[in-house]
């Protein structure tokens, strides 16, 4: 019986050290694999204790809408590797870019509307995904109706001219749509894009764009050890 006692001892299952820890973590079973992600939604750490590579997906913020017949901000770029290597014990930065402003209604008496601002990059080691242009506006003496480039670039916005889209960089996103015209009279009421919805006229509150997020993940061992069954 203490033989099969420290048999038992000796090949069962041991608890596993933890790999990484930042974020929230959470764990969870896919195509037969336990994974443990960690998923910042705001910037802080990510320290390895014993991994060699992670998979990571980076999204940065997205743009703001643009004013009056503004367009709608473009979605923040994404970047993701699915075999980054990481060091032992080190240390990484997680930035999480915030979404750009929207474009503040002037009034239609004051001469429209600014653009929407671009969203904030969003970060993790060398994985740089660029923020969201924002949406063209409909300031007239500013001539501003083109969108602003970005991941995905900015829509752009209908005044006295059509707006071009604003472009998208490193691959990360597509350009912004080209202005349009619904219907006759004026529109008061900016498009949505992907990144935030454009200000109204007459409204105080204005389109943000989204945040944006990292998520981090790998793949879990088995727990190490054998249990051997002693009749």
């Amino acid at each position: 019986m203490a033989l099969a006692a420290g048999l038992l001892a000796a090949f069962a299952p041991q608890a596993e050290a933890v790999s990484a820890t930042g974020g929230t973590v959470t764990n969870y079973r896919l195509g037969g694999t336990t994974w443990t992600a960690h998923i910042f939604t705001s910037s802080g750490n990510f320290s390895n204790n014993s991994l060699t590579s992670v998979e990571v997906l980076v999204v940065a913020g997205g743009g703001g809408g643009g004013c009056g017949c503004g367009g709608g901000g473009g979605a923040g770029g994404l970047i993701c590797s699915n075999a980054f290597a990481v060091t032992n014990n080190g240390v990484y930065t997680v930035t999480v870019g915030a979404g750009g402003g929207g474009g503040k209604g002037l009034g239609a008496s004051e001469g429209g509307g600014p653009s929407g601002t671009n969203g904030a990059n969003s970060v993790f080691g060398t994985l740089i995904a660029y923020g969201g242009g924002g949406g063209g506006g409909n300031r007239y003496d500013l001539q501003n109706f083109n969108g602003l480039s970005g991941g995905s670039g900015g829509g752009g916005s209908f005044n006295v001219s059509f707006g071009t889209g604003g472009s998208f960089t490193n691959g990360q996103g597509n350009t912004g749509g080209v202005a349009i015209v619904w219907g006759p009279g004026p529109n008061t009421n900016a498009p949505a894009g992907g990144g935030g919805q454009g200000d109204n006229y007459s409204v105080t509150t204005v389109g943000n764009g989204g945040s944006g997020i990292v998520i981090v993940r790998y793949a879990v061992p088995p727990p190490s050890g054998t249990v051997f069954m002693m009749r």
